[in-house]
C-alpha cells in the first residue's frame, strides 16, 4: 500500500504497529500512541527541544535556520555542558597514561581489556585528589557553576567544590550523536568496602540515566 509499517522505536513490541504516512509526512504508533511530524519524531528519538530538532533536520539538507527572535540561551548552555564533558573525558583518558594513573590502567589490563578496546571506549582514570579536574577545567575557562551543572564537581557542606569522581576507573557515556553526556566511575578492587562501588553522573540538562544506555552509540548499527 501507500504506507510503511515497522516495529516502534519508542516501546517494545514483536508485531509492527508503527506506521509512517508519506502523503502527510507523519507517523503514528497504534501500540503506544506516539505520533506526529518529522520534527516531533526527531525530538523524541534524539531527546532535543523544538529548535534543536529543526536545526538537526536543516543541517542534514544544508539549510540555514534563521536565529532571529529565538532565545537559544538554553541550547548554548547545554552545548557548554557537553564541552565540559568532552574535555573531562579527554582529561581522564590522558591521566590514565601518566605514572599516577598507571594503577587504573593496570586494573583494565588485568580485566583483559586490550589497548584497542580502552581507546575505542575512551576509558580513563580519575585522579586520587580533591580538585585536579576542577583546576584543569578552570584553566580551560569553565566556571564552577557550569561544572556543577555538568555534575563533574560537587559542592561540600563547607561550600567548597571538589571533584565528583576520585580514584576511579572511568567510563564515559556517549549518546547517539557522539556527545559525552555523563560518566560511570568504578572503585578499584579492595576499595569497594570504603564506599560505593559505582558512582554515576546525576541527572543533568544533557543526561537522564533512565533514557540512556552505555555504548548505545556503538550498538546502534
Amino acid at each position: 500500500g501507500n504506507n510503511y509499517f515497522g516495529l516502534c522505536p519508542f516501546h517494545n513490541e514483536k508485531t509492527g504497529s508503527f506506521t509512517v504516512f508519506p502523503q502527510t509526512n507523519s507517523y503514528y504508533c497504534f501500540g503506544c500512541g506516539a505520533g506526529g511530524s518529522p520534527i516531533t519524531f526527531v525530538r523524541q528519538i534524539e531527546n532535543l527541544d523544538f529548535f534543536e530538532a529543526v536545526k538537526f533536520l536543516a543541517d542534514r539538507v544544508g539549510m540555514q535556520v534563521p536565529a532571529e527572535g529565538y532565545n537559544d540561551s538554553f541550547s548554548r548552555f547545554k552545548k557548554r555542558i557537553l564541552e565540559i564533558n568532552r574535555e573531562t573525558a579527554r582529561f581522564y583518558h590522558n591521566y590514565m597514561f601518566t605514572p599516577d594513573g598507571k594503577e587504573i590502567l593496570d586494573y583494565f589490563t588485568s580485566r583483559k581489556l586490550t589497548p584497542a578496546t580502552i581507546k575505542h571506549f575512551g576509558l580513563g582514570a580519575s585522579p586520587d585528589g580533591w580538585d585536579k579536574l576542577l583546576r584543569h577545567l578552570k584553566q580551560k575557562g569553565y566556571t564552577e557553576e557550569e561544572m556543577l551543572q555538568a555534575n563533574v564537581i560537587i559542592k561540600g557542606r563547607n561550600g567548597r567544590c571538589y571533584d565528583n569522581f576520585r580514584h576511579r576507573a572511568m567510563f564515559p557515556i556517549i549518546d547517539l550523536r557522539g556527545n559525552v553526556i555523563g560518566f560511570g566511575g568504578r572503585a578499584l578492587p579492595g576499595e569497594d568496602e570504603k564506599g560505593r562501588k559505582y558512582i554515576n553522573t546525576a541527572d543533568t540538562p544533557v543526561f537522564k540515566k533512565s533514557q540512556n544506555l552505555y555504548a548505545l552509540n556503538f550498538a546502534k548499527s
